[in-house]
């Protein structure tokens, strides 16, 4: 299976509005979002490995100014947790024992590959942690193996 990274919400540390409103958008900065880095790259350990952009010269985003609503979507199309991929297979044999008895197998291999996704980017406006990853979206390679006699 392979997935795109679903949309982030980006949000704001402030709320400037004083409308009441619950999410505060930020502002674009024109910079680019994604620094580039390989999804197979990120590490949550190492906050100088982020997925956006993030610093005082390469922010893609900042607070709206007090009493405006920011020029920024919540949704942004590039604003994606990054893409997993996993790849889950089986395998299954029948033996014929006797007449009416039979020996099934069955081996069961989930992430086969070992592949690491994260997600659960940071997606608050000025926050320190903004563009990094949280957390792991799927689990590590799982082998299962299983033998069923039948009679």
């Amino acid at each position: 299976k392979y997935v795109t990274g679903n949309l982030l919400q980006l949000g704001s540390t402030t709320n400037n509005t004083n409308i009441g409103t619950q999410i505060q958008k930020a502002n674009l900065t024109g910079k680019t979002i994604r620094t580039g880095v390989n999804r197979g790259d990120l590490d949550p350990n190492n906050p100088d490995i982020r997925w956006f952009n993030y610093g005082t010269a390469n922010t893609p985003f900042v607070n709206a100014p007090a009493y405006t609503l920011g020029t920024a979507a919540i949704f942004q199309n590039d604003f994606r947790n990054p893409p997993m991929w996993t790849d889950n297979y089986s395998v299954m044999k029948t033996f014929a024992v006797w007449e009416r008895v039979t020996l099934k197998y069955r081996a069961d291999a989930f992430n086969a590959f070992n592949r690491s996704s994260f997600g659960g980017v940071n997606g608050t406006v000025e926050n320190p942690n903004f563009g990094r990853v949280t957390a792991m979206r799927q689990s590590f390679r799982m082998i299962t193996m299983g033998l069923r006699l039948e009679w």
